[in-house]
C-alpha cells in the first residue's frame, strides 16, 4: 500500500501534490468554472496538461524503479568465493579472494580481536579452479588473465 502510494502520488517542481487515478493525474484546486464574468473560485479537481503530465510520469517511474531495486540482491563478486565448512573457522565469513593486482588467492579472516587480517593459506586445488570458474563466468576469457586457463559456465 505504501509502495502504490509512493508511485502514485507525487509532488511536482513547484510544490504541488498530485495523485494518479488510472487515467490522468489530478489534483484539487480553486478555479472559476462559471461564465458570469464575477471572479468567484470554488474547490475543483484539475487535471494535468501533457507536459506536466510527463513530468510526473518520470517521477512515478523513478519510484517505481527505486522501489523495485531496494530488494534486489548484491551482485555476485567473481573474485570471491564463499568459505565452507573444510575451511579454517573465523569469526565473520573467512571468504576466499582472489586480488587482480598481485594474483594471489588468499583467505580474508577475522581473528579474535575483530581485526581483519589476510591469512597466509595456501589455497587448494579446488579452490583455485572454482574461483577461475566463478570469475570466467563473469569475465570473458580474451579479457582474463593470461595465466588463467578458459572454462565453460
Amino acid at each position: 500500500m505504501l509502495d502504490n502510494r509512493a508511485i502514485y502520488h507525487q509532488t511536482d517542481r513547484d510544490g504541488r501534490h498530485w495523485s494518479f487515478d488510472g487515467r490522468a493525474w489530478s489534483r484539487e484546486g480553486m478555479a472559476d468554472t462559471t461564465n458570469d464574468g464575477v471572479n468567484n473560485p470554488t474547490l475543483t479537481p484539475i487535471v494535468a496538461n501533457y507536459d506536466k503530465a510527463r513530468e510526473l510520469n518520470y517521477l512515478a517511474t523513478n519510484a517505481a524503479a527505486a522501489l523495485a531495486l531496494k530488494d534486489a540482491p548484491q551482485p555476485d563478486d567473481p573474485y570471491r568465493l564463499p568459505a565452507n565448512d573444510r575451511d579454517r573457522p573465523s569469526l565473520s565469513p573467512a571468504n576466499w579472494m582472489r586480488d587482480a593486482a598481485d594474483g594471489p588467492i588468499e583467505d580474508l579472516q577475522r581473528g579474535t580481536d575483530g581485526v581483519d587480517r589476510l591469512a597466509a593459506i595456501t589455497s587448494t586445488e579446488d579452490i583455485q579452479q572454482a574461483l577461475h570458474q566463478g570469475c570466467l563466468c563473469y569475465i570473458p576469457p580474451e579479457k582474463s588473465l593470461p595465466t588463467w586457463t578458459a572454462m565453460q559456465c
